[in-house]
């Protein structure tokens, strides 16, 4: 079972026809993030930051959307939808 929300994503990539290098690349883009916290003033020391997609990062809307939509796809996939009237 997948636990954290960067293995979700990779799995959606992987799953859903991405090739392997890309999603690899991906992958190391967002798991190598070092951050820092302010606070009154002064900065902690650095810490890694290892859950979710990173926000600020570039590809992080475009990864939201694709998994939107992904998992919209896939929900509403089974959904015969609704009628309203009768077929002309």
């Amino acid at each position: 079972m997948k636990t954290t929300l960067s293995e979700i994503v990779n799995s959606i990539l992987e799953n859903d026809g991405m090739p392997l290098k890309f999603a690899e690349l991906m992958k190391a883009y967002y798991e190598a993030l070092l951050s820092r916290v302010r606070v009154y003033g002064e900065e902690t020391e650095e810490f890694i930051v290892e859950v979710g997609v990173k926000q600020g990062r570039v590809l992080s809307p475009t990864l939201f959307n694709y998994c939107i939509d992904w998992v919209l796809e896939n929900a509403l996939s089974s959904y015969p939808g609704a009628q309203i009237g009768q077929n002309l």
